[in-house]
């Protein structure tokens, strides 16, 4: 294909058509420029494609860590209801020494002694707002809860 378009010129240049080697050199350019044009086209389509892929990950990621600070919660509900029916047990005096001396009282000293806190995992939220350019706009309802989640709900 080279070799005919080489021939094609080097024909026009010994007639000296310059002219019509002119428009030839323009049509060259001119295809040049939309193969480029066509490249970058291919290009930012697969930029856009991994930028997409990347926020899902981070939605998968946001969604994993909702899971596990639900599972917490509710360890921390169940854990609080004990020690508040041991506590109401207690307040009404409904115990009695056997209560408190047998298996049952270590069980019930060590759910009254101390405490346990919640700490939501925002991590996975973070790295969203930190791509918040690259979130295609069909997932701004689910940014917009994600954000009265993480910025009112959640304290």
């Amino acid at each position: 294909m080279i070799k005919l378009f080489r021939k094609f010129r080097q024909h026009l240049i010994n007639e000296n058509k310059v002219t019509k080697y002119l428009l030839y050199a323009l049509g060259e350019i001119v295809l040049v420029i939309i193969g480029i044009l066509i490249a970058l086209q291919i290009n930012n389509k697969n930029e856009a494609r991994k930028s997409e892929a990347k926020i899902e990950d981070i939605f998968s990621d946001i969604l994993i860590d909702l899971k596990a600070d639900i599972n917490e919660a509710t360890r921390l509900i169940d854990y609080y209801s004990k020690k508040d029916s041991i506590t109401s047990l207690i307040m009404s005096n409904t115990l009695t020494f056997e209560d408190y001396s047998g298996s049952k009282g270590s069980e019930f000293m060590r759910n009254l002694d101390g405490y346990d806190l919640f700490f939501s995992n925002n991590k996975a939220y973070d790295i969203l707002v930190q791509n918040l350019e690259n979130i295609n706009p069909k997932f701004d309802s689910v940014l917009d809860s994600l954000n009265l989640l993480y910025k009112r709900d959640k304290k």
